[in-house]
């Protein structure tokens, strides 16, 4: 191989840096994946939204036995052909996520209706 040769292969090196930069800028990638940290970032918050909504909810003792209700309802298990089914905590993260759905929802009317962002 000679010098011409390399010369002109380093140009299509630098020719495919550039091209490949142009690539990332004109389909937005980087935004891309700015919002997927972003979109990761709300889903934390919203979580910590929802458990803090329910906590206390999740806490009343309301047969006055001393033991919250829904600590009951998480250990609540169902035995089908001699098999036991958690369906307690399967509830409890069903409500958990109905919640969710609905500050999703409602921050979305929200951000809609009431400011300029979408």
């Amino acid at each position: 191989m000679n010098q011409n040769t390399r010369i002109k292969n380093n140009k299509k090196y630098v020719k495919l840096d550039d091209d490949f930069s142009r690539f990332l800028i004109k389909h937005a990638v980087l935004a891309s994946a700015f919002t997927f940290l972003l979109g990761v970032q709300i889903r934390e918050l919203i979580s910590q939204l929802v458990d803090t909504i329910l906590k206390p909810l999740f806490s009343v003792d309301l047969d006055k036995n001393g033991e919250p209700d829904m600590k009951q309802l998480k250990r609540f298990t169902t035995n089908i052909m001699g098999i036991k089914y958690p369906v307690g905590k399967l509830f409890l993260e069903l409500i958990k996520t109905i919640i969710t759905i609905g500050v999703i929802y409602l921050s979305i009317v929200f951000l809609t209706r009431y400011t300029k962002f979408v």
